[in-house]
């Protein structure tokens, strides 16, 4: 988790929590406005009953989607552990790692580029600082994320949101 504050007489608004939800080096930093007052489903539901999602445990949609690729994709054998020993097997393949950051940095990069561009919006004009606005935003990154994380691909859903009000 990384705090980004802003500058002493900034509007508090703009702060950000930027969350990633599974391994550092290959899940991606993700966007939510404490302004919001609202996060994503996908960064606490884990589970679907009938087409709703609920929280069960203390996974969320988003960090499977991540642990599913550090084993699919050959990271380490296994990302289970316990609270004592730690991860059972702490070695990350160094050209596994690679092959998975080959698109899912793009998948992070579309999102803190697409970040800045929504901030300078909201900077440029105040009004458009809204709870709603933000968190719609937010909701859209970590939809973004999921989908062309789950398709290990940075263009399997194209970036397509729409400008805020």
């Amino acid at each position: 988790m990384v705090f980004e504050g802003v500058p002493a007489g900034g509007d508090k608004r703009l702060a950000v929590m930027w969350l990633n939800q599974g391994e550092p080096t290959v899940g991606c930093y993700i966007p939510f406005f404490p302004a919001a007052e609202a996060v994503s489903p996908l960064a606490y539901q884990d589970t679907t009953i009938g087409g709703i999602g609920y929280d069960l445990n203390d996974s969320c949609f988003i960090n499977q989607a991540y642990s599913t690729a550090e084993t699919r994709y050959g990271l380490y054998s296994t990302n289970l552990g316990d609270l004592v020993s730690g991860m059972y097997d702490m070695s990350i393949d160094p050209t596994a790692l690679a092959a998975v950051q080959a698109w899912s940095l793009p998948i992070e990069a579309a999102v803190l580029e697409n970040t800045e561009i929504f901030m300078g919006l909201l900077g440029a004009d105040s009004g458009r600082i809204t709870a709603a606005n933000m968190k719609a935003f937010s909701d859209y990154c970590a939809v973004y994320t999921y989908w062309n994380y789950l398709k290990a691909s940075p263009a399997a859903v194209p970036w397509n949101c729409p400008i805020p009000e």
